[in-house]
């Protein structure tokens, strides 16, 4: 095992996999009398990485960096808003229509595209006024596209991921990104989840707000519950 630690994840997979049925085949023609195979760890499929969390300070200067003053800008700001303030996943911000916003209750309706359930999230007088911004004062007027945030440039129609301006939005602001880790639009998602578990919000609310199925799904942010995780730590004095 100590030498497949520089493979790749496929690799590993296939030479454990390779190796329990060696083990179960010595079990099965009685040539060992213990069943060894179940002694192999299993590998996952999927190799799981911490997002980068941003701080709140970061998040602000983020937002900062975009410039409001152009059309792109107040699209790209509006729609960072959607996915720090209410933690929108990014694909459901791409799909967002005109139809999805009740202006009446300021209240975002999506179906959402990962799950295909229905979501329902308030959204406060900042994000609203950064959304009509843009539509006021920065969507193309000629644009009959059924969604909300289009392509600026040809070709024109719904825009499809906001992967390059957060990398320009993060250089601009000047904060340090770990290649190590995802750092796209979907970290802001991240962070809202991480920053609702630092003011003691249960499980359960954060998995309402994300549009997860269960609270299961939202676990694997308490990876990130720094606080709780210093509470469980071991004293290696009384360890050892």
């Amino acid at each position: 095992a100590r030498t497949l630690t520089s493979r790749s994840l496929n690799s590993a997979r296939m030479y454990f996999g390779n190796l329990r049925e060696f083990l179960r085949f010595l079990y099965d023609e009685h040539l060992t009398a213990e069943d060894l195979s179940i002694c192999i760890p299993k590998i996952s499929g999927r190799k799981q990485r911490l997002a980068q969390v941003w701080t709140k300070d970061e998040i602000e200067r983020l937002l900062n960096a975009v410039e409001r003053g152009t059309a792109v800008g107040k699209r790209d700001y509006a729609v960072f808003m959607l996915a720090s303030h209410l933690g929108l996943r990014t694909g459901d911000i791409c799909n967002l229509k005109f139809d999805n916003i009740r202006w009446a209750e300021c209240i975002i309706s999506i179906t959402q595209d990962k799950t295909g359930n229905l979501l329902e999230l308030p959204f406060n007088e900042e994000v609203g006024s950064a959304i009509i911004d843009y539509l006021k004062n920065g969507r193309p007027q000629g644009d009959t596209s059924p969604f909300v945030f289009v392509r600026h440039t040809p070709p024109f129609g719904k825009v499809k991921n906001f992967w390059y301006p957060m990398q320009k939005y993060l250089q601009e602001a000047n904060i340090k990104v770990s290649l190590e880790k995802p750092h796209g639009l979907h970290t802001l998602r991240f962070a809202l989840a991480t920053r609702m578990l630092d003011e003691e919000i249960s499980l359960e609310t954060i998995s309402a707000v994300l549009g997860h199925e269960s609270s299961a799904s939202t676990q694997r942010y308490l990876r990130a519950d720094i606080n709780k995780l210093r509470e469980c730590a071991l004293n290696p004095d009384e360890v050892f």
